[in-house]
């Protein structure tokens, strides 16, 4: 059975969501960051403080990516793209 991809609305649709839920999840995961980063913002001087705060960020939006990500794997049975080459689709 030949892979087809799906339509180029239905990939975007798919990405545009993946990314509103993600950012949603960033600040959730931005709860314990940010109690976590107070010692390291108390330890250090003014001139780094954006600094940190830019690379928390990034550290909660990488962990949200993250986390959506092994969800779908989850949720697909470790199937990431293309048929299920004879497997039985899962419910959903």
């Amino acid at each position: 059975m030949p892979y087809e991809s799906a339509p180029f609305v239905r990939r975007l649709a798919a990405r545009l969501l993946d990314l509103v839920f993600c950012l949603l999840l960033t600040f959730f995961v931005a709860i314990p960051v940010g109690i976590l980063l107070v010692p390291v913002t108390l330890l250090t001087t003014e001139a780094h403080e954006a600094v940190i705060y830019g690379i928390a960020a990034w550290l909660c939006y990488f962990i949200a990516y993250v986390g959506l990500e092994v969800f779908l794997l989850i949720r697909r049975d470790g199937q990431t793209l293309g048929d299920s080459r004879g497997k039985t689709p899962s419910p959903a």
